[in-house]
């Protein structure tokens, strides 16, 4: 069995992951906006889904990508 402090790793942007993903969901109804590497995209929606539905609770999410790994060594110790 191998046990691992969390301490022992650290997160860090994944350089080939690409830019944050946006995207909203209607509370109400549950649709989804289209996904974008703009905030603009999901928001346009978000307002358009309300003109014309009268629905107003949306979840935006924002998904970012993130690599594990050992964190470098300390200089010095």
């Amino acid at each position: 069995m191998m046990v691992t402090r969390a301490a022992d790793w650290v997160l860090a942007p994944d350089p080939h992951g690409g830019p944050p993903i946006h995207a909203a969901e209607c509370t109400t109804c549950l649709e989804e906006s289209p996904a974008d590497t703009s905030r603009e995209i999901p928001d346009v929606w978000c307002m358009r889904h309300c003109a014309a539905t009268g629905h107003t609770g949306y979840r935006v999410t924002a998904t970012t990508f993130v690599r594990a790994g050992r964190p470098p060594a300390r200089q010095g110790l």
